[in-house]
């Protein structure tokens, strides 16, 4: 490939071989050997394709894992599919805030971690939501007896503690946002931007898709994962 002159890929990449190569002076102590070092564009493409690749099938292993679980913990499947698309819809609105809204020009790479991250505290917030809910029906009388009394009890009881832990959260990120490194600091403002999101999210989309599961399968057994005996 690098020897077929007719190719200009090949020439490419001897011109460049050629600029970037550096020898090291042989050296008793090293045994008289020489030592090449070279960097080629199109070859660290292909590397840093490959990672992408494997990092993107890992963050798809993940958010299925997440979705299951939810399945599991929930014992709805209409929850964990309203769950996982309200974690989704989060980053992309996130990088809408961030680049958009607040104006910020340089987004790194970096940032995609952030998938993992609210995941987990979208799956937590899920968690929160649904277990109030649940515990509705149980309360007194005033509070279970119809569905807007147990919306109102579960929504307060749940939005507060959810609160909590998302601004803590979005506190921490923003006070990583401080540091002077600019890949640290474009990491911090995105992922504060995509938990706050995710907060709003779950206390409105979560709940208008609890009213509909209410509705439609909560006492039907259809889309339940019977093996956690919900």
């Amino acid at each position: 490939f690098m020897n077929d002159i007719d190719n200009p890929s090949g020439q490419a990449i001897r011109n460049e071989f050629a600029d970037k190569s550096e020898a090291d002076e042989p050296q008793e102590t090293t045994g008289g050997q020489v030592e090449v070092t070279y960097l080629l564009s199109l070859l660290l493409f292909d590397e840093i394709f490959a990672l992408i690749i494997g990092d993107m099938l890992l963050a798809v292993i993940s958010f299925v894992v997440v979705g299951f679980y939810m399945w599991f913990q929930t014992g709805s499947l209409w929850i964990a599919m309203f769950g996982m698309a309200e974690i989704t819809i989060s980053l992309p609105l996130g990088y809408w805030a961030y680049t958009y809204v607040f104006g910020i020009e340089f987004f790194d790479p970096i940032c995609m971690l952030a998938v993992y991250i609210v995941m987990a505290i979208g799956a937590d917030d899920v968690f929160i939501w649904f277990d109030a809910y649940k515990q509705s029906a149980y309360e007194s009388p005033e509070i279970s007896a119809s569905l807007e009394s147990r919306f109102i009890w579960a929504w307060h009881k749940a939005a507060s503690a959810m609160l909590v832990t998302s601004l803590t959260t979005c506190v921490a990120f923003f006070a990583t946002a401080t540091s002077p490194l600019l890949s640290i600091k474009s990491f911090g403002y995105f992922t504060a931007f995509v938990i706050f999101l995710d907060y709003i999210y779950v206390i409105t989309w979560l709940p208008a898709a609890t009213v509909l599961y209410n509705w439609w399968f909560e006492n039907t057994g259809f889309c339940k994962c019977t093996c956690c005996g919900a």
